[in-house]
């Protein structure tokens, strides 16, 4: 039995079991729902075949008009049964219905896993056309009227899934009539139902009948002087209270950019700030190619208006699918478009950031979308206008955001010159035809369905509710903070307090002291949970914070006086004024201290931030952050004079900040705070200083300055042009060996741990160079987006600490100290860096973000002072750039030598390690034949050593499978390009292949004799020493064939052949294998013709793999085809040198799943060996070809034990394939899913089938029609007349008569096969299969051809693995629309090697992730998949 389905209790076959045609069912049989009234055979035949078959013979008069009521072709044919039915053919009755079922395919192409789009939900109740064409329509239009949707009005009530059924109740509410009394108009509904539930309701449903003149004529939607009137009377709205977080710097979107929210890529497009895990649609559904404004003030409400635009081609898939013979775009695909438009405008205005990551779009449930459809979208070139205006903004009773708009669609038709002017957008729908408004959608809306972020577990919910925890909430009694996700990945809590501390036991907000919990809320958390409610404000929003986990040094704050009470700008307090005492416990083994040169050097950036970050809890206790009125606010260190009093020794003591607010000023956009910090230890001072914040709003770094202006300048030694010779370079990521001589001379001033490191490359300058003429150091870091200190400042808006640049600096004058030999020269042993006393100042006028590509850091050498104590003093001044720009300046920077005790060091062996960026390591790893070795540090970053680690090994192309395939056929890889028959795997194809030393197979199957032997020359003369194969098809009808073919192979010298479709050895493959053995000089086998077994059958590939049957040899010898001792020879070995196990392909396969069919003739492959006692050199290699296209398809295929691979279909697409750029297109533009089964020529008479593509050709449709005809009679003289007319007119397009003289003269004249055709004149069934296969087999012809005028009867063979390829290729240079492509094809060559090398790629790649002590993101896109970006030379 086939699929099963239960109404009323009742289980209902729908396959396997022979249907009663409709008009042969009674009208109660009809009506009720035990019998399906039309299965998806005959809603298919509806849809692109013809209605006679479908409605019965009455009906079968329509399919002799041009053109009828349709349902649309497969890609869009959204029902797959009708159960019930109350109408009467040729009777216009009100109240006929009709009730069909849609199943929603799981991983279906239209919603691939995701939501299901808002156009296959509406679309799939498109049975009125059918039901309106069963009620005899077409008889009164013949051809000259097409149906058109008008009207409609829809309401949601919910959603459905993948994998549920849609259940549609469709009613015929009444008709209009035109002046001759015929139908020109009906009106209908449906109520949509899912599992029971109530999903849609369709009311007004209006739709007409209109010949092409009247078509032509409309002028579209007209905006009527009442409905300018009623928008003039439209209040605007204040769009800002739901600008929660708008992309104000994004307002334009290109085609690349809405790909990448098709896969999920949304921060790489908005902005980090936009992290989504959710597709936007499909691939194949995305009706937005460009959005070209956004502007969110705009439109008669004010709440936004958009502009969206689709690119339409004649050629894309919508066209023809609706419908055949008349196309014309779906209305729904239009509608989804609005939808699409709608979710970006809802996640740009950071409505995301409202609701939890899981949230799904959702229709607005009982909100009524009208639509008014008044112009046809037929095919051309040219786009559709979406002018969206956003009418509704707000939140539901779920505390979830939704969005209401109405939306015109304007029809651009760029062959007629027409053009789009945003300026000229009121002129649109007024009357002028090249200004028209073909859709209107009323009230499109949206919700975005989760859990309000505003009902998060508050601080005292359990810890279990969070994705991150505070050490702290692990004791009983403690509270558990909150935590906020961010695109970045929380880090562990690094300072915890001293015990035993009782400031530490409150943790009210807004109430002083503050302690840890405070402290977490403000920098991961909730705001308010820190400083009161007066700051819920700041809770989801993007404004800074206070630094967190490795930088948060702050540990509670005790006291908060001299604050002034009144009214100043927007606030209760004066910012101006106020002091604040803060604390910091600082650990004995801090991670900076064990990343030093030593254990008590406190690095200079770590005193600075402890002086600084109270500061940055000041700003806010004085309420200076709500001075902006601004939820998303920057607060950033402009800068600062600072003094080290004391060089001091803090390990695990208290630290003491006292901030005094000196100062607040408003200017512009941005908000001047002054302080002045003093940081002592035990009551003793060792670090003061003053400095100024700012408060900005984001646009203000949209487009930094720097300190220059906007200069873009270079590092000092290059605008200088210092010679080369003068300097010394260390690359510390590229050269470990480099940094290893930077640090041997003096290892007791080594930096311990890369955490305290910021620069990829060092150079050294001594001499009279920088400003100062004293020496000048230059270091440059290629800024990693991954790096630990933007989880960490800040949280919600990552930016690195000006403290770690000016710590660069450090590092820098400590390389130049080093390097330069200044210890030694000065006569100190053990030497070792500190601090020393005296003032340093810094100014920062810019950042550097994640979105920075690379920093430089410079320092100019100013004094070297030598101590009475023997110790030396470096100071210098310092810039840092970023991307060009001079955005930091450092002044007095000090650093001390002095003679320390001999110690042992404890190092991370830097001189064997460099940090690694994720894109370095994916250079590393691309470097195919070069192994390296990873390790991950305690502080999680990913290095490269030269010792000890995970080494991951090269894995090069030969080492993907057997090489001894390599070595039998002469060839650089272990694959070859499979042979698709009638030459598509060409002369050139192979030829190509070849020269680059890959085995090619040529396509001589189907191909006449003359042509086969041109080809082959051409080939030869070509590659004169191979490689090439030649394929050996089957042809159990036509054995001269195949007889002609061996003796042209042996005659030529062929030997390689590929032997395709055997379903049994024949006498002549085993004479071209017996042929080609001779004694060696040992007497030993040489085998000099080879055969590699095609074949998806464990019982086939048995055959290949077993020595030759006797019998067969024994008939060879016999007529003198081979000789005695080689047939003995032939006992002895196998039939093939290898087995190509063929899986899901294209043209003939048995559509084997590949995991499963590959394993098991591997398994019999070994016993066989075994069992005939084989030696190694002639064990039988197994390959795998079918659904190869793309690198983790071919190393999947070797990772299961393929000794090579074979690709197929892909080929076809490539430029020197042997068939015709319309093929080509249609198969670059193919799905994994737009391909099926239909009989093959060859095989016919058995009922063997071969995969062929299904987009934009009826050939399945109709070889499954001529395959029924052939079961079901026995001649044409027993076909009835209508069918045979039929069969004429619409497959063959000439009589049976023609049909059967080109037969006979083929069969005679060309393959010299008379007998044949005088069976034929005898028998009935033979002529009617002869004449059947003239069709099969000239369909691939003209296919290849490409034959203009029959394009829809094109026979493409291609397999599932278009789609991959397709998708893996997408966007480079074998991608033929795109631009880097030169409007060219791809190249074969090109195409396998790109396989192969990803392939290589991404098995290093999976030795990276089974390596379980590297710890490494596995879900990095950049990482773990492999583009073909160029060219492999």
């Amino acid at each position: 039995m086939g699929k099963l389905l239960e109404r009323n209790g009742v289980p209902v076959a729908t396959k396997n079991l022979k249907k009663k045609p409709v008009w042969e069912m009674t009208k109660e049989e009809q009506k009720n729902d035990t019998d399906v009234v039309f299965d998806f055979d005959e809603l298919l035949e509806f849809a692109e075949g013809d209605i006679g078959p479908v409605f019965g013979p009455k009906f079968s008069i329509i399919d002799n008009y041009s053109r009828r009521v349709r349902l649309p072709a497969r890609e869009y044919l959204l029902v797959s049964r009708v159960t019930k039915m109350d109408a009467e053919p040729n009777q216009f009755r009100i109240g006929a219905t009709m009730t069909t079922e849609y199943d929603l395919p799981v991983n279906g192409e239209l919603s691939e896993g995701g939501d299901i789009p808002w156009a296959i939900l509406v679309e799939s109740g498109q049975c009125d056309l059918m039901l309106i064409s069963y009620m005899g329509i077409d008889f009164q239009c013949k051809g000259n009227r097409v149906y058109r949707l008008l009207d409609t009005t829809l309401t949601f009530y919910g959603v459905a899934y993948e994998g549920e059924t849609l259940t549609y109740d469709i009613k015929v509410n009444g008709f209009a009539k035109g002046p001759g009394g015929e139908v020109s108009m009906f009106f209908f509904s449906y109520d949509c139902y899912c599992n029971g539930r109530l999903l849609i309701e369709m009311r007004n449903g209006a739709a007409g009948f209109f010949d092409d003149e009247t078509l032509a004529q409309g002028k579209g939607v007209i905006h009527t002087k009442g409905d300018l009137l009623k928008r003039s009377k439209i209040v605007k709205q204040d769009v800002k209270p739901f600008m929660v977080e708008p992309c104000t710097h994004k307002t334009k979107f290109t085609e690349a950019d809405m790909q990448a929210l098709v896969d999920k890529k949304w921060d790489q497009v908005m902005g980090r700030n936009y992290f989504l895990d959710y597709k936007l649609t499909t691939k194949k559904m995305l009706m937005i190619d460009r959005v070209t404004h956004i502007i969110p003030n705009g439109g008669a409400y004010g709440l936004g208006l958009l502009i969206g635009e689709k690119i339409l081609d004649p050629d894309h898939w919508y066209f023809p699918c609706h419908f055949v013979k008349d196309q014309v775009m779906a209305g729904s695909l239009v509608s989804d478009g609005c939808s699409q438009l709608l979710k970006l405008y809802m996640v740009w205005l950071g409505f995301l950031n409202k609701v939890e990551p899981d949230f799904k779009f959702v229709p607005v449930d009982g909100t009524a979308n009208k639509v008014r459809c008044r112009g046809q979208i037929s095919p051309h070139k040219g786009k559709l206008v979406y002018v969206m205006e956003v009418r509704e903004l707000g939140y539901d009773s779920n505390n979830n955001p939704y969005a209401v708009a109405d939306v015109d669609i304007i029809d651009v038709h760029t062959e007629l010159g027409q053009t789009f002017n945003f300026d000229e957008l009121d002129q649109y729908g007024r009357g002028d035809l090249s200004k028209k408004i073909v859709v209107d959608f009323k009230g499109i809306a949206l919700r975005m369905k989760g859990t309000p972020r505003d009902a998060r577990p508050s601080a005292s919910a359990s810890s279990s509710t969070a994705v991150w925890e505070h050490p702290m909430a692990k004791i009983p009694g403690n509270p558990t903070p909150s935590f906020t996700p961010s695109p970045y990945p929380p880090r562990p809590v690094c300072f915890t307090p001293f015990p035993n501390n009782p400031l530490d036991k409150n943790s009210v907000p807004g109430q002083i002291p503050l302690n840890w919990f405070n402290m977490s809320e403000f920098m991961c958390g909730k705001v308010s949970a820190c400083l009161g409610d007066e700051f819920k404000r700041f809770d989801n929003s993007k404004t800074s914070r206070s630094p967190a986990f490795d930088l948060a040094l702050v540990t509670r704050v005790t006291e908060v006086k001299d604050l002034e009470h009144g009214k100043f700008y927007n606030v209760d307090l004066n910012p101006s004024k106020g002091t604040m005492v803060a604390e910091f416990d600082c650990p004995r083994d801090a991670w900076f201290y064990k990343g030093m040169s030593h254990d008590s050097h406190i690095p200079y950036s770590i005193i600075m931030e402890i002086g600084l970050q109270t500061s940055g809890v000041l700003t806010s206790w004085v309420k200076a952050p709500l001075t902006m009125d601004k939820d998303d606010i920057l607060f950033r260190n402009l800068d600062a004079t600072a003094e080290l009093i004391k060089d001091i020794d803090v390990r695990g003591k208290t630290i003491k900040n006292v901030s005094k607010c000196t100062g607040y000023n408003m200017l512009g956009k941005m908000g001047i705070h002054r302080f002045t910090f003093e940081l002592s230890v035990d009551g003793e001072p060792f670090y003061k200083g003053s400095t100024s914040f700012g408060w900005f709003v984001p646009e203000v770094f949209a487009s930094q300055v720097g300190l220059d202006n906007g200069k873009v300048m270079k590092p000092w030694y290059l605008e200088n042009k210092v010679p080369a010779a003068a300097i010394t370079t260390f690359q510390s990521v590229d050269k470990p060996a480099g940094v290893q001589k930077l640090v041997a001379k003096q290892p007791s001033m080594q930096r311990r741990s890369f955490q305290c490191q910021f620069l990829d490359t060092v150079n050294i300058i001594p001499g009279n160079y920088g400003m100062h003429g004293k020496g000048y150091a230059h270091g440059k870091k290629t800024v990693n987006k991954n790096d630990w200190f933007f989880s960490c400042h800040f949280w919600m808006d990552p930016v690195m600490p000006g403290s770690l640049g000016i710590e660069s600096m450090f590092q820098l004058i400590e390389s130049f100290i080093i390097n330069t030999d200044l210890a030694s020269k000065n006569s100190i042993t053990n030497p070792k860096i500190t601090h020393t006393p005296g003032e340093t100042k810094w100014k920062y006028r810019g950042q550097l973000s994640p979105k920075s590509k690379q920093m430089d850091s410079e320092v100019h050498i100013k004094e070297v002072q030598k101590q009475p104590d023997g110790s030396l003093i470096v100071v210098a001044d310092g810039y840092l750039l970023v991307d060009g720009l001079r955005v930091y300046f450092a002044e007095s920077l000090r650093v001390r030598i002095e003679s320390g005790s001999q110690q042992p060091m404890r190092t991370e062996s830097i001189g064997s390690e460099s940090p690694l960026s994720v894109e370095q390591l994916r250079e590393k790893l691309l470097n195919l034949s070069s192994p390296v070795r990873l390790a991950t540090k305690p502080n999680g970053q990913l290095v490269q050593t030269t010792s000890g680690g995970e080494e991951i090994a090269p894995v090069t192309i030969a080492d993907l499978g057997d090489k001894s395939f390599m070595e039998t056929y002469g060839v650089v890889a272990p694959m070859y390009t499979g042979a698709m028959a009638k030459g598509i795997a060409s002369a050139d194809l192979v030829i190509a292949a070849g020269k680059k030393g890959i085995l090619g197979s040529f396509g001589a199957g189907g191909l006449p004799m003359h042509i086969v032997k041109e080809s082959l020359a051409k080939i030869q003369a070509a590659l004169p020493n191979g490689p090439y194969a030649v394929n050996l098809i089957h042809s159990p009808f036509d054995s001269n064939l195949e007889e002609g073919n061996v003796d042209l192979f042996l005659e030529k010298g062929v030997h390689v052949i590929e032997a395709s479709a055997f379903m049994d050895l024949t006498p002549q493959v085993v004479r071209y294998r017996a042929a080609g053995l001779k004694r060696g000089a040992n007497g030993e086998v040489v085998i000099t013709n080879r055969i590699i077994g095609k074949c998806s059958r464990t019982e086939l590939a048995e055959m290949f793999i077993r020595p030759a049957p006797e019998k067969l040899l024994r008939k060879l010898v016999q007529s003198g085809k081979i000789t005695e001792d080689q047939a003995a020879m032939a006992k002895t070995i196998p039939m093939a040198d290898d087995v190509a196990v063929e899986a899901d392909s294209g043209g003939h396969t048995d559509n084997r799943p590949l995991h499963v069919i590959l394993p098991l003739i591997i398994n019999l492959r070994n016993r066989i060996h075994k069992e005939c006692g084989y030696p190694d050199s002639l064990r039988v290699r197994v390959g795998a070809g079918g659904g190869i296209g793309c690198p983790s398809a071919a190393l999947a295929a070797y990772n299961m034990g393929a000794a090579f691979i074979i690709t197929g279909t892909i080929n076809q697409v490539c430029r020197q394939s042997g068939t015709c750029d319309n093929v080509r297109k249609a198969l670059s533009q193919a799905s994994y899913s737009d391909i099926t089964m239909a009989p093959a020529a060859d095989m016919f008479d058995q009922g063997v089938e071969l995969q062929v593509l299904k987009k934009g050709t009826m050939f399945p449709s109709r070889a499954k029609k001529l395959y029924e005809l052939f079961c079901k009679y026995n001649s044409f003289d027993e076909m009835p007349v209508d069918e045979v007319k039929r069969l004429e007119k619409r497959t063959f397009r000439k009589t049976v008569a023609e049909v059967w003289e080109e037969t006979k003269d083929f069969y005679i004249n060309r393959l010299h096969n008379p007998d044949k055709i005088e069976r034929a004149e005898k028998d009935g069934k033979l002529k009617m299969s002869l004449c059947f296969r003239w069709y099969l087999g000239l369909s691939s012809f003209w296919a290849n051809n490409g034959i203009e005028d029959r394009v829809m009867d094109y026979q493409v063979w291609c397999g599932p693995a278009i789609g991959a390829f397709n998708d893996f290729v997408k966007g480079t240079y074998l991608d033929v629309a795109h631009p880097s492509s030169n409007g060219q094809f791809p190249c074969v060559v090109q195409a396998n090697m790109q396989i192969l090398t990803g392939a290589c790629y991404l098995d290093r790649v999976n030795q990276v992730k089974s390596k379980r002590k590297l710890d490494i993101d596995t879900t990095d896109a950049t990482l773990f998949s492999y583009k073909p970006d160029s060219p492999i030379q």
